[in-house]
């Protein structure tokens, strides 16, 4: 299943650009928008295929859609949420973790520089070890969600009232 993408692999040897890497493969994958390919396929290729690639891309679908904190922070849920957690606690107590480009614009914004990926899966979907999948897991943006979640937490941080998040739908085809 994994070989059928590899020709959507960023050409990180060549020092591919972003804008290189989108003039190439968007006629190729026509229903990824521009902020998910740059987020998902260019940042983590390796560990989209490894981990997605079964979901078959020409199935997915992506909306945008705003929602609440309380929803973002209640509702969706990260495959590897122990990891999302340590670093949610990290970003409290550990110094290195309060500096850098996203925590400044979060801490300034309230919200996230780009939208996480959610998965939508409204229809019970499953790893394909038959491991469980959220309703509403997320996919890309871990360190987002994380500080989203101190944000939250710290009564002497702010979060904005709603948050744009990319969800994907797989389109079941018969």
């Amino acid at each position: 299943m994994t070989a059928q993408y590899l020709h959507l692999g960023p050409r990180y040897e060549e020092l591919e650009t972003f804008d290189e890497y989108y003039n190439r493969v968007n006629c190729l994958i026509l229903n990824f928008p521009k902020s998910v390919l740059k987020q998902w396929l260019f940042d983590h290729f390796q560990s989209v295929i490894s981990r997605y690639a079964w979901l078959e891309f020409e199935k997915l679908l992506f909306r945008e859609e705003m929602w609440e904190t309380e929803r973002v922070i209640h509702e969706i849920k990260a495959w590897n949420e122990p990891a999302v957690e340590s670093w949610k606690t990290a970003f409290f107590k550990t110094p290195e973790f309060k500096v850098g480009p996203l925590i400044t614009f979060m801490h300034q914004n309230g919200t996230w520089p780009e939208p996480p990926l959610i998965l939508d899966n409204f229809n019970g979907l499953r790893m394909p070890d038959q491991s469980a999948i959220a309703r509403w897991e997320l996919i890309e943006g871990h360190h987002r969600l994380a500080y989203l979640r101190a944000l939250y937490e710290n009564p002497n941080w702010r979060t904005i009232k709603q948050h744009s998040l990319w969800i994907v739908t797989r389109e079941e085809r018969t």
